[in-house]
């Protein structure tokens, strides 16, 4: 499921790097799990409690259609890091990826110096090992 930008925004209000975020780290995780949106996976997301970070939820249920709905995402709050892991729940493999904590920082600094639009094209830009780190992949007996 490839989503547009322009669907995202359309969903979530606005296209903040937080949401993209939350795209970019959907599509490959589900890509390094081999998986399709909507049904056999779990996302469990930590992360702080109010936007901008936890915009990054929208962008998840965006690209992997994971829902409250269907109870296949959850959400911790806390604050001291960004992760998320995503379960294929027909085998069990799952992956936890970390946003790298210097991103929240390049953010509101971005923010400062340029426009949202701009700031949203720098996280595109970005290499997936300079936007965050794999801190489990795991293949489930």
């Amino acid at each position: 499921m490839k989503l547009s930008l322009e669907e995202a925004e359309k969903f979530h209000g606005h296209l903040g790097p937080y949401l993209v975020i939350g795209m970019r780290i959907g599509e490959y995780a589900m890509e390094q799990l081999g998986i399709t949106p909507y049904f056999d996976l779990k996302v469990e997301v930590e992360c702080p409690p109010k936007p901008p970070v936890r915009c990054l939820v929208d962008g998840l249920q965006l690209v992997t259609g994971a829902t409250y709905g269907k109870a296949n995402i959850l959400v911790k709050e806390q604050n001291k890091h960004v992760r998320v892991k995503i379960t294929n729940t027909k085998n069990n493999r799952e992956i936890q990826i970390e946003l790298h904590p210097d991103i929240p920082i390049k953010i509101e600094r971005w923010y400062q110096e340029m426009s949202e639009k701009k700031v949203v094209q720098n996280i595109l830009a970005m290499d997936t090992r300079e936007l965050f780190q794999i801190v489990k992949n795991q293949v489930g007996e």
